[in-house]
């Protein structure tokens, strides 16, 4: 797609490249603590009630070894009526680069396959073995 909107936009200048992936799990109830399944979650104060409903988080992490920021945002959403028994949990990673970037095409394409391996960690470093075993 790139070549033909290259041939078809014909731009001057990439001002930003990035990946996002965008991934639903699916978490068992009931769900004693999202620990379980995520290795970042949100904390609730012990001097609150510690049953949720709903939650958004967002963090912004500086990369600094592929030139980029992940933006990881993670949400509670409504089950699947598929699948009422279950915790939807949307876990978004938007990895981009905005600077020191290269505008010939090899190195450009280097950069992406950087990001892409760099989604790939993140991917990983966010979700546990428990959340591993559901994907069998």
């Amino acid at each position: 797609m790139w070549g033909l909107c290259k041939a078809a936009l014909k731009p001057e200048q990439i001002l930003r490249i990035g990946v996002r992936y965008i991934n639903r799990l699916e978490l068992p109830l009931p769900i004693r603590d999202f620990k379980d399944y995520l290795l970042t979650v949100p904390e609730v104060s012990p001097k609150l009630p510690q049953g949720l409903s709903t939650f958004f988080m967002q963090l912004q992490i500086p990369q600094e070894d592929v030139k980029s920021l992940l933006v990881l945002n993670q949400q509670l959403a409504p089950p699947p009526t598929t699948q009422p028994m279950t915790a939807s949990v949307i876990l978004d990673i938007d990895l981009f680069r905005v600077h020191e970037l290269p505008q010939e095409e090899d190195a450009l394409w280097k950069c992406f396959e950087q990001l892409h391996n760099k989604k790939n960690e993140v991917f990983e470093g966010c979700i546990t073995d428990s959340t591993r075993e559901l994907f069998k």
